[in-house]
């Protein structure tokens, strides 16, 4: 994710920070990630309704994470 904003988006992020800034602020973030994912999927079952299963994924996992 930091080497695609880097390349396509460099004009809408000119003080984008290193990766590994980049990757201490995701891991800073950890705890409140399962929240936000709690909220997400409340949003999306009233969106689509409670009979459906909603499934989430992280298409682009950091690995260096350590949370």
């Amino acid at each position: 994710m930091h080497r695609y904003i880097q390349e396509h988006w460099p004009d809408w992020f000119p003080t984008l920070c290193s990766y590994q800034t980049f990757v201490d602020r995701l891991n800073r973030l950890s705890d409140c990630l399962p929240l936000l994912v709690g909220l997400l999927e409340e949003h999306l079952l009233k969106e689509t309704g409670a009979d459906r299963q909603v499934l989430l994924a992280d298409s682009l996992p950091i690995i260096t994470c350590s949370a």
